[in-house]
């Protein structure tokens, strides 16, 4: 079967190729359910060994040397203990920002993922996040140009990357945004 390689640009300019034997599904079909297992109340591992772990050129954000994240006020009631979580990726199939995509979904009885769910979906879901790319708005860090960094996640057919973007960001209707059970 014949490789094809499609090339997406996000909000932000930057371009990502996928590659697949097949065009990318419909995204508005990816609405499922994952069970994953988060290990909250432990930290990340040190930059350092994320970066042996998702080697690659810049494919570990500096928002993950340590520095604090601070939550969304929609995660106050969050469940802060290790354990199973039901996280649902969710394509909104148009432009979408951060702050309007939860107040959309925590009616529906679902908060975005922090940082720590975010890292735990990539490490037991890499193979469907080498297809797209995901958003953890629950929790930002500060950095150097934004107040406010989210979680990014994304890949390729050889790379995964744990990296950033700004919470106030307008997302293009390609991004996911990853939430959870309440």
């Amino acid at each position: 079967m014949e490789s094809n390689e499609f090339v997406r640009k996000d909000s932000d300019g930057i371009v990502s190729l996928r590659y697949s034997s097949r065009p990318p599904p419909d995204l508005s079909s990816v609405d499922r359910e994952f069970r994953v297992h988060v290990a909250m109340g432990t930290p990340l591992p040190p930059i350092a060994d994320l970066r042996r772990q998702f080697p690659g050129l810049d494919n570990v954000s500096g928002i993950f040397d340590g520095r604090p994240f601070h939550e969304h006020a929609s995660r106050a009631n969050a469940n802060k203990k290790p354990g199973l979580r039901v996280m649902i990726p969710k394509c909104f199939n148009r432009e979408i920002e951060s702050e309007a995509a939860i107040e959309e979904m925590y009616p529906l009885g679902l908060i975005p993922v922090g940082v720590r769910g975010a890292y735990d979906f990539l490490c037991s879901n890499s193979e469907f996040v080498r297809l797209y790319w995901f958003l953890a708005v629950g929790e930002h860090a500060r950095g150097a140009c934004y107040d406010r960094l989210v979680p990014a996640l994304s890949g390729g057919p050889e790379c995964l990357t744990l990296g950033s973007r700004a919470f106030e960001n307008l997302w293009d209707a390609q991004k996911l945004f990853l939430f959870e059970r309440k």
